[in-house]
């Protein structure tokens, strides 16, 4: 009997991309990824009594937590940052996750009309890896 094949998080990837530049995380290097789409219900009753459910999709929330592997998150970041306290709206950011699926083919989600969100780190001390989180909100996803 064989093992069933499973995905991993080295078998994501993430590519983000605005005018504040490229930035991706090296190969392998994933900790945990969540996407989590965000709606809003509200229970209604019509006219015909018939209660029904509206239902407002609000874009997707993704977490994504790597161990760092050099100043780049950090650069794009202190970009951010300096536009928000500059008055300047944040560029829209383009991700796009790859994701290695255990029969070799590959998934591609890509989120447009994003804004990242905030980036943090674990402790640092001793032999620890040191973990980063970029977390970011986007509006439209395409998956092929």
């Amino acid at each position: 009997m064989t093992a069933m094949q499973r995905t991993t998080g080295r078998d994501f990837s993430l590519t983000l991309q605005s005018t504040y530049g490229t930035f991706s995380p090296s190969p392998g290097l994933t900790v945990e990824y969540t996407e989590e789409p965000l709606a809003d219900s509200t229970p209604k009753v019509y006219v015909d009594g018939a209660p029904r459910t509206l239902v407002t999709h609000k874009g997707h929330r993704v977490t994504f937590k790597f161990d760092r592997s050099g100043p780049a998150s950090e650069q794009i970041w202190s970009r951010v940052e300096a536009d928000y306290f500059a008055g300047v709206a944040q560029a829209d950011w383009t991700a796009t996750m790859r994701i290695r699926n255990p029969n070799g083919s590959i998934t591609t989600k890509s989120y447009t009309l994003g804004g990242l969100e905030k980036l943090s780190q674990s402790p640092a001390g001793g032999d620890a890896t040191v973990e980063q989180t970029l977390q970011f909100f986007f509006g439209l996803l395409a998956t092929s």
